[in-house]
């Protein structure tokens, strides 16, 4: 009986050299993705969080693949063989190559966050000095308002404008249109108090780095609303007072001089849309029916004030007049008929009711379509476009 040799480590040698070789090949497939798409999750944005444990997965496999290249290249040229040794030499040349590239992307990342940090230092300078001129100049606004001063212009969903250019955010609502109103009925025009509040050197600090940096890119057009406390007739103007009906107007003052006055009315044709105005007392036109609140306007000029003419843009096909309000000479290059007084620019206590003109939607049997609108209740114009606001009357 014949006993055949046991080869035991001769076996356990071919076993070695075939796990190395599947270990080997696995390295380079990993190698070669490393060099094809060292960064695949670059730009997925704020699912990058969601896809962390993956992404960290993914580049600690990318990582221990060119750690193990070397020792896989050194056991390929060990053991010897064709196919090892070319497995060999292809691990340590996407070793060679991957280790290059991870080591510049460092150098690269390094070199980047220095420079962040040298810009972070001068914007936090320049941030400072920014801060403190923007601290400077809200003093300086802040004396404009030791006067009340009047709003000119609505400026974005709650803040308004003063004649320098100036803008103060007033408490929002629920509905802007409620404000808007507002605006038109009570505040354009009127003289307030304005007491501006102070940011504090942190909220300045990131102001200034919003807008840039540098003191000018700080300061200068600066056009952030201010915040600030709106008083009008010594009455703070908040939330409620948008939807308050007995929110006052300005007061009539005692010892008027009596200035001669013409009342106009509104007068609305259900057949054609139209609305045209007049003195009140005088004959109305054939087919038109009064409406609407009547104002007063002055029957000479005076100081501050503008000429009002009834002009007419009529409409063709189907032909029917078109009427309204302007205080240009030349009715806007329409046709003007006549001078119905004169409007004053300034609201006060002689002329407390902002004249507006909007566009209307009028749904008439002739015609349907937008139809000028001239009223002194902002009411009427809700939903609707207001044009202009004429001037200031006596309601």
């Amino acid at each position: 009986m014949t006993i055949a040799p046991l080869n035991g480590g001769s076996n356990l040698r071919v076993l070695g050299g075939r796990a190395l070789l599947v270990l080997g090949a696995l390295d380079a497939v990993v190698q070669v993705l490393v060099v094809v798409a060292p960064h695949p999750f670059q730009g997925i944005g704020i699912l990058g969080f969601a896809l962390l444990p993956v992404i960290l997965a993914y580049y600690a496999v990318l990582l221990g693949a060119i750690v193990a290249g070397i020792p896989l290249a050194i056991g390929c040229f060990w053991l010897g063989g064709v196919s090892r040794v070319v497995l060999g030499t292809v691990l340590v040349a996407l070793t060679v190559v991957n280790t290059v590239s991870v080591t510049n992307f460092i150098t690269r990342e390094r070199e980047a966050s220095r420079a962040e940090e040298v810009r972070d230092a001068a914007s936090g300078v320049e941030a400072t000095k920014c801060s403190a001129a923007r601290a400077q100049k809200i003093q300086e606004d802040a004396a404009y308002f030791v006067e009340p001063r009047k709003i000119v212009a609505i400026a974005g969903p709650y803040a308004v404008e003063f004649e320098n250019g100036i803008r103060i955010n007033l408490p929002p609502i629920d509905r802007p249109q409620l404000f808007h109103e507002f605006f038109y009925d009570r505040l354009l025009g009127s003289q307030v108090r304005v007491l501006l509040s102070q940011p504090s050197t942190d909220k300045l600090t990131a102001m200034c780095r919003w807008a840039g940096t540098g003191v000018t890119a700080g300061t200068a057009g600066y056009s952030q609303p201010y915040d600030g406390d709106v008083y009008l007739l010594d009455r703070k103007i908040d939330a409620a007072a948008y939807v308050d009906q007995e929110f006052p107007r300005p007061s009539r003052p005692g010892g008027n001089a009596g200035a001669p006055a013409n009342r106009i009315s509104r007068w609305f044709d259900a057949a054609t849309g139209d609305r045209t105005y007049s003195t009140t007392g005088a004959k109305p036109m054939a087919g038109y029916a009064r409406e609407g609140q009547p104002f007063s306007l002055r029957a000479d000029p005076g100081v501050e004030t503008r000429g009002l003419y009834l002009c007419n843009a009529p409409l063709r096909r189907p032909d029917s007049p078109e009427h309204f309000l302007s205080t240009d000479d030349a009715c806007e290059g329409q046709e003007k008929i006549s001078l119905l007084g004169y409007v004053s620019s300034i609201r006060d206590g002689r002329t407390p009711r902002a004249l507006l003109r909007c566009l209307r939607t009028v749904q008439s049997p002739l015609r349907t379509g937008p139809r000028h609108l001239i009223t002194i209740d902002v009411q009427e114009c809700r939903d609707d476009s207001i044009e202009m606001v004429l001037g200031y009357v006596e309601g």
